[in-house]
């Protein structure tokens, strides 16, 4: 049967395989405790009950296990009394998750002897997206609300950014672009607007953070417009002077001259300078367009309580945060943890005894009435205080400061944690950073981490498992600027927000997750596709999108050899998706889109053409998408190969490819028994069966000098995107 999980209130009920089997877990009435029911048939069941913490944060490791696949044994939770337990593993075969009731048999004489009833509820997939939302969920249960998030920025005239807007989605979210795009003026923006840490004169801005680095008209602003987005705003009574609707509000930053700021007319003043410009923040409103918020009141640095920032931009204090000392980052998890108070009554109890044991040392008093003799030799009776000798045991919240992590590379090893890479530390710094944010986070507050390249120093697999345990918190956004492409192909669609220069050289503003004209199966094939190597189109200024490894080797070496261009100096990339399925790659390339000079070199395949208009029905979907001056299609006769060495052209590139490959008697045997009529065929039959396309494209590739003589598509192709790029060949762009 197709297997589900139904809410109803605070209840959810997962199906079993077996449809008698069910689970049902709930909250009581105070939501203090989970409450979860094995049912075997529709009457009987077993039941555990654990406190709503300790249940959520087992289903947080849990899910960060599940996600990473790390999980080679169950994990398992006690309840109170430690006569239950209840386990989540993968199934035998690892497409099933089996959610284990395991209780201590009360009929056998064995101690300890636990027995188990397992119920199998889903396909693994399925079942983990499941606990990611119930564990969803029961966080928002426990915190009351639901989670705001910055939902939309709007920024003008600030910095790079002329006029953009930027749309995010709930959960962390990848800001990638090429160097030098504005992906840290876009954190800065929004510190402008929502840090409290930044003080009153931070900001105030320069000339050289206008759009344009130069001085502004008297009558020019800069406008940094933050929305939120979120369920149920109406339980956020400190957050309602933002409200524009019942799950948003909206929180901006203005710069202009005073007279703007304070309502009045900038007509009669001649002579102004930078000194005269002022900021303000104003809340809510009915749009972000300045015309609707110049107007507004403005609030105060104080009212932005319960919106915190965090900004994480380097790490070179790391050690030292990772060990036991004042304000550490180690200490301050520590503290932050619910159950701090009791863990530290526990440890002072364990010091207390062993302190008293070691003061109890027969040499402790001998040492401390050695001093105080020599004391007294020194400094006389009158000017030496008596002093006591001891271990102390009063600690406090201090007692944390004396925790430290340890490396261990072996069962009973420890070594410190300075020998790890700093990759590995700056894991753990962000792993520590956001678990002590996630336990002191307030009711009803509004977490925010802007973290910059956090993928340094770390290797592409270290890279997807951060990222991949980023996407399951709970109640903070984590907004992070990457350059990593490694980071870009594992992100899901929705995690990703891109910044690039439009045509007309502004930098703009792209988010794969909204687009509605991607159907379902579109979006996975772009999942699929989007590896390291392909997603480098997000980081490009310009792509030739080809068909596969033969095109991605020669296309470049036309480039250099015949125009003298390197196309990586123009930050240009030649794709292949290993198809001929453009069109739905250039759904992303419309206007309003991502506004870059994109082309399509695609294969003729005359003997496919099925439509009167001579092309295939790839060509044709492929054209649809055209774009004027920015993006186009160009198809071929035949095939690339059979393009490339039409009969009596070119012979001399294929001769030296086939003799430098050591197939001397192929193209002696080639060269025997072709005529015009069957040329092509005996290229392509050879190519293929004899040497193979790729690695003949790599020689290829080796072999072309300016004289080739370049298929005519593939020419037009080229100085299209030359054209469109406005590169002079000659070697300067305009």
């Amino acid at each position: 049967m197709e297997v589900s999980i139904i809410k109803k209130e605070t209840e959810y009920i997962f199906n079993g395989e077996n449809e008698e089997e069910k689970i049902i877990i709930s909250l009581s009435n105070d939501r203090k405790k989970v409450h979860i029911k094995f049912f075997h048939n529709p009457v009987d069941f077993e039941e555990i009950v654990f406190d709503t913490d300790s249940f959520t944060n087992y289903l947080w490791l849990l899910i960060r296990d599940l996600n990473t696949r790390t999980v080679t044994k169950r994990r398992s939770l006690k309840n109170e009394n430690e006569d239950k337990k209840f386990e989540v593993s993968y199934g035998d075969n690892r497409e099933q998750l089996e959610l284990i009731f395991i209780f201590k048999n009360k009929f056998s004489k064995t101690k300890g002897f636990w027995s188990q009833k397992v119920i199998k509820i889903e396909s693994t997939n399925n079942g983990f997206d499941k606990l990611k939302k119930l564990n969803n969920d029961l966080h928002k249960i426990k915190h009351g609300v639901d989670k705001m998030y910055i939902s939309n920025i709007k920024i003008e005239n600030f910095r790079n950014f002329n006029d953009i807007e930027i749309s995010f989605n709930e959960g962390y979210q990848t800001i990638i672009g090429e160097n030098n795009i504005g992906k840290s003026n876009l954190l800065f923006a929004i510190r402008l607007v929502l840090d409290k840490n930044l003080s009153y004169r931070a900001r105030y801005l320069k000339e050289k953070d206008f759009h344009g680095f130069k001085k502004p008209d008297i009558d020019d602003h800069v406008l940094i417009s933050i929305e939120f987005e979120g369920d149920n705003l109406a339980r956020n009574p400190h957050f309602h002077c933002f409200k524009t609707s019942e799950n948003k509000m909206r929180i901006t930053y203005i710069y202009a001259h005073e007279n703007i700021i304070n309502g009045e007319s900038v007509d009669e003043i001649d002579e102004y300078n930078i000194d005269d410009f002022k900021w303000k923040i104003v809340s809510g409103g009915a749009s972000n367009q300045f015309e609707d918020l110049i107007n507004l009141s403005k609030v105060h640095l104080g009212d932005l309580e319960g919106i915190n920032i965090f900004y994480l931009n380097d790490f070179r204090n790391i050690y030292s945060d990772l060990r036991g000392k004042n304000q550490s980052l180690l200490s301050d998890y520590c503290i932050s943890r619910k159950e701090s108070d009791d863990e530290l009554s526990e440890v002072n109890n364990i010091l207390e005894k062993s302190t008293s044991d070691l003061n109890d040392l027969d040499f402790i008093p001998e040492m401390n009435d050695d001093i105080n003799d020599r004391n007294k030799e020194i400094a006389g009776n009158y000017f030496s205080p008596n002093v006591s000798m001891g271990f102390a045991s009063d600690f406090d919240d201090d007692i944390w400061n004396e925790l430290e992590l340890f490396y261990k590379p072996e069962k009973d090893k420890t070594v410190p944690i300075k020998v790890l890479g700093l990759g590995q530390k700056n894991l753990l710094y962000l792993t520590l950073f956001i678990a002590a944010l996630e336990n002191k986070k307030e009711k009803g507050d509004i977490n925010i981490v802007l973290v910059e390249e956090p993928e340094a120093h770390l290797h592409p697999q270290l890279q997807k498992v951060l990222f991949s345990n980023l996407s399951d918190l709970t109640s903070t956004q984590v907004l992070m600027t990457s350059h990593s492409t490694h980071i870009a192909s594992d992100c899901k669609f929705k995690n990703i927000s891109l910044l690039y220069k439009n045509m007309n050289d502004n930098v703009k503003a792209y988010s794969p997750f909204l687009e509605t004209d991607f159907e379902k199966n579109e979006k996975k094939l772009l999942k699929r596709y989007l590896d390291a190597t392909r997603s480098e189109l997000f980081f490009s200024s310009g792509v030739i999108f080809v068909e596969g490894v033969s095109e991605q080797f020669i296309i470049p070496a036309l480039c250099e050899e015949v125009y003298r261009l390197n196309l990586e100096e123009y930050n240009i990339s030649v794709i292949p998706i290993y198809g001929r399925h453009f069109y739905t790659f250039l759904k992303i390339f419309k206007d309003n889109h991502l506004e870059i000079p994109a082309v399509v070199i695609i294969d003729g395949d005359k003997k496919e053409v099925e439509k009167k208009d001579g092309k295939t029905t790839f060509v044709s979907k492929a054209e649809s998408l055209e774009v004027n001056d920015r993006v186009a299609v160009f198809s071929g006769e035949e095939t690339l190969e059979k393009d490339l060495f039409p009969y009596d052209k070119n012979s001399d590139y294929l001769e030296k490819c086939f003799k430098n490959l050591g197939h001397s008697i192929s193209y002696n045997n080639l060269m025997e028994a072709s005529n015009e009529d069957n040329w092509e065929e005996e290229v392509i039959t050879r190519i293929d069966n004899t040497i193979k396309k790729g690695r003949f494209a790599q020689q290829l590739a080796i072999e072309i000098d300016e004289n080739f003589n370049i298929p005519s598509y593939i020419r037009e192709a080229i100085e299209f995107m030359i054209e469109a790029k406005g590169i002079d060949i000659n070697g300067s762009s305009e």
